[in-house]
């Protein structure tokens, strides 16, 4: 995060409070339920991607 600090405040419109630490960007991607991220993931992709169900 520190590394690219700046490029992620300009991309993201990021302002008073700045980037977010490691430990903070961790503890909100361990607290997502990986199978309704999946179902997401895949239900967005599907708009871009036609694949039949045989080769999920």
């Amino acid at each position: 995060m520190k590394r690219h600090s700046r490029v992620l405040i300009k991309k993201f419109g990021i302002q008073k409070h700045g980037v977010p630490s490691y430990s903070t960007i961790r503890r909100v991607v361990m607290g997502v339920e990986f199978d309704k991220l999946a179902e997401k993931f895949n239900d967005w992709a599907k708009n871009y991607v036609e694949i039949e169900e045989s080769e999920w």
